[in-house]
């Protein structure tokens, strides 16, 4: 847990799976009853939001969006004018899926900002499938990237990594160019492409997947 000023308001992000109640964590159920509101993404099972009317807290529900924008940070600040304590349920890892905008702006308003740890999409997507990111046999060590640009994919994948090396990747562009230079570097039978919680199977090219998703990942074994 990681704080970021010291203030008596509060803004708690919870990572959790959004598929799985069981797969919240300890510090994550005791901070969700903390909280005067909680905010939950509508794509979270049912199951949640059981828990959260039955320990009688209040919820917000949103749509699925980003939640990295000037217009959801200004709407959880106007949340606060008579709250202390405020949850943000997210799918995946604080840390990893989100950048530190909302600190910066909620930090400024004197609103402190607790990062509570969450399971990694990716994990929870290859565990449900009992394909597990490590093996001590072969390997233990795991390589994470989220480029923004195509040089940046180029510069990851000329790099030399002794483990397995996980790139998330945000659009259909960077896919592209992730799948041919994977191709180019002879890693076309080493690495597995996972998109909205399911294994891709290609033979040359994405061009049939759909433009629009919501994250994609290549997992690709290295010497």
């Amino acid at each position: 847990m990681i704080m970021y000023t010291q203030n008596n308001k509060k803004f708690y992000i919870i990572g959790s799976n959004h598929l799985d109640f069981l797969d919240t964590t300890v510090e994550g159920i005791s901070t969700l009853l903390e909280c005067d509101l909680i905010i939950i993404p509508k794509s979270f099972k049912k199951e949640f939001r059981e828990f959260l009317i039955n320990n009688g807290k209040k919820i917000i529900e949103f749509n699925d969006f980003n939640f990295d924008n000037d217009l959801f940070f200004k709407k959880v600040f106007d949340l606060f004018k008579d709250r202390k304590k405020i949850g943000l349920l997210i799918n995946g890892d604080p840390y990893f899926h989100l950048t530190n905008n909302i600190n910066n702006f909620l930090s400024k308003k004197k609103i402190d900002v607790v990062k509570i740890l969450g399971i990694l999409e990716i994990a929870q997507w290859v565990n449900k499938k009992s394909d597990f990111l490590t093996n001590r046999e072969k390997n233990s060590s795991l390589f994470f990237f989220i480029p923004s640009s195509k040089n940046e994919i180029r510069s990851i994948l000329g790099k030399c990594f002794s483990g397995k090396l996980i790139i998330q990747i945000k659009n259909k562009a960077l896919m592209e160019e992730c799948l041919i230079l994977l191709k180019k570097k002879n890693l076309k039978n080493k690495f597995k492409l996972y998109i909205d919680r399911s294994r891709k199977y290609l033979v040359k090219s994405i061009t049939n997947f759909k433009n629009n998703f919501g994250n994609a990942y290549f997992v690709v074994e290295c010497e």
